[in-house]
C-alpha cells in the first residue's frame, strides 16, 4: 500500500524503479550501471541526471529520475471566508436561516427583531421554536446569581454553572421586554397550533409555565387552543405520537401554569401510565413533581412511579432532582417507599458538592413529613447549608431549621453558624413567619447558650411590632418557641392581635 502511494504521488516512473530495486534486492542482486556508460562528472546521487541503459547480461531496467522526499514539510493558512449568512450581523434569508437563527438567538432584542422583521414568513415550527427558546434568554441580576465553579469539581451534564438565589425575580428589563414578546407569540399561537405535533404544544405549555414562575406572564391565553391540539379525537394525538417527555412536560407546564381541571388530569395520568415503562429518570421525576403540585395523589399512580425509579436507577438525577421527588411523595403522603428513599438518598450523598440551600431545606422538609430518618443525609445537607449560608434566603434558613426540629437532629454546626449570621445582621425586615420558625427550632431542640439566649431576645423585639398582622398559626409557633426558651415578655400579651 505504501508503494502504491508513493507511486501516485511521485509518478508512474518512480513506482516502477522501486519494484524492480526491490525484487532485485530480496534476491541478493545488486543493480548498477556499466562503469564504461559513467560519465565521470556524474555523480550517482544526482537527483537531476538519468542513468544509462544498463550492459547485456543485466537485468533490463530503464533510465529512472531519482526525487528527493521533503521530511520537513511546512503548513500555509489558508484564510476560510465568512459564511453569507451570520445569525448576528446578516438575514436570514431561507425556511431553515429563519429557524436556526430564533433557536441559536442570543438576547431578546435578537428574538423580537426576528418577530418583527420576518412576522409574515413565520409558520407553526417556527413560533414554536421561538416560545422554547424565550424563556432561555431571560436573565437574573450578577448580585441574584452564586457561581458553582468553585465548589464542583468535575464537570456534571445538565448542571448550569450559575445558580440563581431563592426568591429572586429576574432583571425589570427582561421581564418588560420578555412579557412583551410572550404576549405577541401568545396572540400568534391560535393562528398555528392547528399544525402543531404533540412535542411542539408540550414544549410551548412547558415554556409558558416556566415565563410564569419567573413572573414574566401571568397566564396563557392561548392554552386551550394548544390543549385541544394534544386533546382531540380522545387523545390520539398523545396516544401515536406521544412520548414520555412529552407527557412529563405538559404536566409540568400546567403545574406551573396553576392548571385545576383535574378531570383531564386523570386521563392524562391514564395515557402517562402506559409510557411509565419507557421513561427515563428525570422525567418520572418531573411527573411526580406536577403530580403532586396539582393535588393528584393517587398512591396507584406514585407506587407505579417509584417501581420505575428503582428499575431506571437515581444515578443521573442532580440533586435537584432527587429533592423534589422526595418533596413529590411526602406532598402525596406516599410514606412506605424507604427503597426509592435509601436510593434518592445514596444519589444525594454521592453528588454533595452540588447540593444547593434549596435542595438541603426541601430534602429536609420532605423528611420530616415523611418520617424518613437517615443520618448521613441530614448531615450532609446541614453541611451543605453552612457551606453556602452567605447565599442562603431566610425562607431556606428558618425551614432548615424547623425541619431540624421536626426530626429532633441537632446539628451543632448549623446551629451555632445561623445565631451568629443573624445576631451579625439587622433582622428588622425579617417576615414573621422566618422568625417563628427559628424561634420554634431552637427552642425545641434545647438551645439555651448565652448566644442563643440572645438570639431569642432580638428576634423576639424584632417581631413585636409586627404582631398586629401576624397570622394566627404563625403566633402560635412563636409562642411555643419562646415558651421553651423559657422567655416571658408582657409585650406578647399585650400585643393586641386579633386571631
Amino acid at each position: 500500500m505504501a508503494l502504491a502511494l508513493l507511486g501516485r504521488r511521485q509518478g508512474r516512473s518512480l513506482f516502477r524503479a522501486l519494484a524492480m530495486l526491490e525484487t532485485h534486492l530480496a534476491g541478493g542482486g545488486i543493480i548498477r550501471p556499466a562503469n564504461k556508460d559513467l560519465d565521470v562528472e556524474t555523480e550517482v546521487c544526482s537527483t537531476s541526471q538519468q542513468y544509462p541503459s544498463i550492459a547485456p547480461g543485466w537485468p533490463r531496467v530503464y533510465p529512472v529520475r531519482c526525487y528527493a522526499i521533503n521530511n520537513q514539510p511546512t503548513i500555509k493558512y489558508i484564510p476560510v471566508p465568512e459564511p453569507e449568512f451570520d445569525d448576528f450581523s446578516g438575514e436570514p434569508t431561507s425556511y431553515l436561516q429563519l429557524l436556526g437563527a430564533i433557536s441559536k438567538a442570543k438576547s431578546l432584542k435578537r428574538l423580537q427583531h426576528l418577530l418583527s422583521a420576518h412576522n409574515e414568513r413565520f409558520d407553526a415550527v417556527h413560533v414554536a421554536a421561538a416560545v422554547a427558546r424565550l424563556p432561555r434568554l431571560i436573565r437574573y441580576r450578577s448580585a441574584d446569581l452564586v457561581d458553582r465553579s468553585e465548589t464542583v469539581v468535575v464537570h456534571t451534564p445538565g448542571l448550569p454553572r450559575m445558580r440563581r438565589k431563592h426568591g429572586v425575580r429576574p432583571k425589570q428589563t427582561h421581564l418588560l421586554e420578555g412579557s412583551r414578546i410572550a404576549a405577541h407569540l401568545d396572540a400568534m399561537l391560535p393562528a398555528h397550533v392547528q399544525n402543531f405535533f404533540p412535542r411542539q404544544a408540550a414544549c410551548t405549555i412547558w415554556a409558558f409555565g416556566e415565563l410564569r414562575r419567573m413572573g414574566v406572564v401571568d397566564s396563557m391565553a392561548s392554552l386551550p387552543d394548544v390543549l385541544l391540539v394534544v386533546t382531540k379525537g380522545n387523545f390520539e394525538p398523545l396516544r401515536v405520537h406521544g412520548h414520555g417527555v412529552d407527557f412529563a412536560q405538559i404536566l409540568q407546564g400546567l403545574a406551573k401554569l396553576g392548571f385545576g381541571d383535574m378531570k383531564l388530569i386523570g386521563q392524562l395520568v391514564t395515557l402517562l401510565e402506559r409510557r411509565l415503562g419507557s421513561m427515563q429518570q428525570y422525567e418520572l421525576q418531573m411527573s411526580a413533581w406536577s403530580l403532586a403540585s396539582m393535588g393528584y395523589h393517587s398512591p396507584d399512580v406514585f407506587n407505579r412511579i417509584a417501581n420505575q425509579l428503582l428499575r431506571t436507577g437515581t444515578a443521573f438525577l442532580l440533586p435537584s432532582g432527587c429533592s423534589s421527588t422526595f418533596w413529590a411523595f411526602a406532598k402525596a403522603g406516599i410514606t412506605s417507599r424507604i427503597d426509592l428513599f435509601n436510593i434518592l438518598a445514596s444519589s444525594m450523598l454521592g453528588q454533595a458538592t452540588l447540593l444547593a440551600p434549596q435542595d438541603a431545606a426541601t430534602t429536609l422538609w420532605a423528611c420530616s413529613q415523611l418520617g424518613y430518618y437517615n443520618t448521613n443525609l441530614i448531615t450532609a445537607l446541614c453541611d451543605a447549608v453552612v457551606r453556602n449560608l452567605a447565599t442562603c434566603s431566610d425562607w431556606e434558613v428558618s425551614s432548615v431549621i424547623e425541619s431540624l426540629a421536626n426530626m429532633g437532629h441537632h446539628h451543632a454546626g448549623l446551629m451555632e453558624a445561623v445565631a451568629k449570621a443573624i445576631l451579625e445582621e439587622p433582622v428588622v425586615g425579617a417576615h414573621p413567619t422566618c422568625i417563628a420558625r427559628v424561634l420554634f427550632g431552637y427552642g425545641k431542640l434545647g438551645c439555651c447558650n448565652p448566644r442563643e439566649v440572645e438570639l431569642a431576645s432580638v428576634l423576639a423585639a424584632a417581631v413585636v411590632p409586627q404582631l398586629p398582622v401576624v397570622r394566627e398559626d404563625t403566633l402560635a409557633m412563636l409562642c411555643n418557641g419562646l415558651t421553651m426558651f423559657g422567655y416571658k415578655d408582657e409585650v406578647l400579651d399585650g400585643s393586641g392581635h386579633q386571631p
